[in-house]
């Protein structure tokens, strides 16, 4: 019997940065009425998560920023149940602090519902790996010989669940190799800062580069990968190099939050499309990529069932894993 559903959300359950099939929808939720428990295993910070997953009821757990942060978010009665009011929230006082993180949910251009923001400012981070100030020094050596206003790179900064970009980036995604799709996700959740790499030094957190040449990703990854040992690397799309501590990874925060519910990892599932898929899909006791998934993470994998754009995740809780969730 599975116990344990872990989700990647980007090219795995979502069709867009936000919403969730019907198919999908239906599924999840019948495996949530059997008592399944559902996390969701993101690359992305607590508050750029998406609301369509958490109106499932029964997600309480979120894997963020490729499991460098684990978050418990209460549900719609819980936080009812506690007096907080998000659009009475103070301005930015420092950044990483929870005014900062009020104040985009107060902003709200996702477009959240009240109960939503809520949520996400009462959730509780359960388990913290950050990366050292000494590898964000690191990386940002690595990176000097290629300033932003030359080449088509963009750092990004993530602080106690909010998203901190260079300026230009948020203002022009396609420059440094965004999705189109992704644009309005970009424009909705990031703090910009003019000087980020000065950002970046005086806050020294998880950093992660977004490239908009193919060689020089390349080229940047390799380097970290080969002169940084401290550093765990990844990417869930092309343009983009990951950074955490070694000792982050979905996977590793899948195992963490198995023996915080006491669960064993036989019955789990996992769920991924990406590089940064691949650890979590070996953690757990059956990992299934997406058809639409790269060959690596696909090679990782025990199965492989249909694309995110054909309700994948569906078709394998029906036709792959029957009568065990």
């Amino acid at each position: 019997m599975i116990k344990l559903l872990a989700l990647d959300l980007d090219g795995t359950t979502l069709l867009d940065s936000r919403s969730i099939s019907e198919e999908n929808r239906r599924a999840l939720n019948q495996s949530a009425a059997s008592g399944t428990e559902i996390v969701v295993a993101s690359g992305r910070v607590l508050s750029s998560l998406p609301e369509s997953v958490f109106q499932i009821p029964g997600v309480r757990y979120a894997i963020t920023s490729n499991g460098a942060a684990i978050y418990r978010i209460p549900s719609e009665e819980e936080a009812a149940m506690t007096e907080t009011d998000i659009s009475a929230a103070h301005v930015p006082t420092q950044p990483g602090s929870n005014t900062d993180l009020a104040a985009l949910l107060k902003r709200n251009s996702q477009g959240y519902s009240d109960g939503f923001r809520k949520r996400l400012f009462l959730a509780e981070r359960i388990h913290h790996l950050p990366l050292s100030g000494q590898s964000v020094l690191d990386l940002l050596k690595i990176t000097a010989d290629y300033p932003s206003e030359q080449f088509p790179l963009s750092y990004e900064t993530f602080i106690d669940g909010v998203a901190y970009a260079y300026a230009a980036y948020v203002h022009e995604p396609e420059r440094f190799g965004a999705s189109r799709k992704y644009i309005d996700y970009i424009h909705s959740n990031r703090i910009m800062e003019e000087d980020i790499r000065q950002f970046i030094y005086d806050n020294r957190n998880r950093l992660d580069l977004v490239v908009g040449d193919a060689a020089l990703c390349h080229t940047l990854r390799e380097k970290i990968i080969r002169t940084c040992p401290d550093i765990y690397t990844t990417s869930s799309v092309p343009n983009r190099v990951e950074n955490s501590t070694a000792e982050a990874g979905k996977g590793s925060a899948l195992r963490f939050l198995l023996r915080y519910l006491s669960i064993d990892r036989m019955q789990t599932v996992a769920f991924g499309d990406a590089d940064n898929d691949i650890d979590m899909l070996r953690a757990a006791g059956v990992g299934i990529a997406m058809a639409n998934g790269t060959g690596r993470c696909k090679a990782a994998a025990d199965y492989v069932t249909r694309s995110c754009l054909e309700d994948g995740l569906a078709y394998a809780l029906m036709h792959i894993l029957p009568g065990r969730v």
